[in-house]
């Protein structure tokens, strides 16, 4: 009797399909687009199908096995959507042909990268043969017969590349937000509740603090001018240049106040001179004295 048997080698459990029968679960074919440098790829299922023809199917060269994957509803599974290969080679119409000379076959299963994502359910048919019986089921001449229910999954993922970029995108933004909403205020505070300072005398100047990190007096301009990425990441630095500050003098945010660095050389009182005032409020008076030059700044402060 020319007989075939049908094994299929697969690594995974058996699962139930929606037709309550059971379904051979043969895995998931992943796949992620081109990104950048990075190609697209596809990542198959591989199963091995073992036939084991009879004796009788052996010695009759004319005994062969057609089989065709269909979905659920009898209809052929279209390569457009599911592509079955054979050692590498694609099947026309996914219909694998056995002879009986074939003891077993590596299946590939790929699917087109704009498939739907799901799963895919349906049964490897016998559609034309020259056989008497298939597994333990006798046939008759152009019988048709579902020999094993199947299933697969389809997912579609984001490229690695582009998974990292975003990442990246979105660690880098996070960083800047805790940064500039949080770190930087308390790294490197403004000025708040002081708005000016105007120097009366023995020059005239203005020096607004809105916005600013640190104002120093100075001798001479700096080196280098403060970059637009300190400006942004630190705040902007103001320079009162003039002779008499040849010692630099540094007044940076304190609360809500200003508070002048103590430097020798320079003695800072309230314009009433009864004490010592390296904190400036708004609606102040105050006096810088270069002691070595015998010279009295006035400042207020608004």
């Amino acid at each position: 009797m020319r007989h075939c048997r049908l094994l299929l080698l697969i690594i995974a459990a058996a699962a139930m399909s929606s037709c309550g029968r059971q379904s051979h679960r043969l895995g998931v074919v992943h796949y992620y687009p081109s990104f950048l440098w990075k190609d697209a790829c596809t990542k198959p299922v591989e199963k091995t199908l073992d036939f084991d023809f009879s004796e009788d199917a052996r010695n009759d060269p004319k005994s062969f096995a057609e089989f065709q994957f269909v979905d659920n509803a009898g209809r052929p599974v279209s390569t457009d959507t599911l592509q079955v290969s054979v050692d590498g080679q694609p099947l026309k119409d996914n219909i694998l042909r056995v002879g009986n000379d074939i003891t077993s076959v590596k299946v590939t299963f790929t699917f087109a990268p704009d498939a739907e994502t799901r799963d895919y359910q349906g049964t490897l048919k016998l559609i034309r043969h020259d056989l008497d019986r298939i597994d333990s089921q006798p046939l008759t001449a152009g019988q048709q017969v579902d020999v094993m229910p199947w299933s697969l999954r389809y997912e579609r993922s984001m490229n690695p590349l582009a998974k990292g970029v975003l990442w990246t995108f979105i660690t880098i933004i996070a960083a800047l937000l805790l940064w500039f909403l949080l770190l930087k205020r308390l790294r490197f505070p403004t000025f708040r509740g002081v708005h000016k300072m105007t120097i009366t005398d023995p020059y005239f100047s203005t020096k607004s603090f809105q916005g600013r990190h640190k104002i120093v007096l100075c001798a001479t301009p700096p080196a280098h001018e403060q970059s637009t990425l300190s400006r942004w990441f630190k705040g902007e630095v103001v320079y009162e240049v003039n002779p008499i500050w040849e010692t630099p003098l540094e007044i940076t945010p304190d609360g809500k106040t200003a508070r002048v660095s103590s430097r020798p050389g320079y003695l800072i009182l309230p314009a009433d001179g009864m004490s010592s005032a390296t904190k400036w409020t708004a609606g102040g008076e105050y006096i810088i004295e270069i002691t070595d030059k015998h010279i009295k700044a006035k400042i207020q402060v608004i």
